[in-house]
């Protein structure tokens, strides 16, 4: 999977799925992801509207889409490891 796959990505779309794939436990990009999230707070305000309405909420919402993509593809990656844990698991005791 390649972040700019396609030439319709959005740069939105792009931005949001860079931001959710580098979040890894440990790393700094946790700390920057919480700056930009409290620096673009103030513009999601119902009260605060204008020309960059649109494109925040793309933002926003390819921001949960690729959020939601890499959580379903962590647990799918788990299931499948905890079956082959278990296997052999399994294939240990009955020896």
């Amino acid at each position: 999977m390649f972040l700019f796959s396609n030439k319709t990505v959005t740069p939105a779309r792009a931005i949001a799925k860079s931001n959710v794939y580098l979040l890894k436990p440990g790393s700094s990009a946790q700390e920057h992801f919480e700056k930009l999230v409290n620096l673009l707070e103030q513009y999601y305000h119902p009260s605060n509207g204008g020309r960059w309405t649109y494109a925040l909420e793309r933002f926003l919402l390819y921001l949960v889409v690729s959020f939601q993509k890499r959580l379903q593809h962590e647990q799918l990656k788990n299931e499948h490891l905890s079956e082959t844990v278990a296997a052999a698991t399994s294939i240990d005791r009955g020896q």
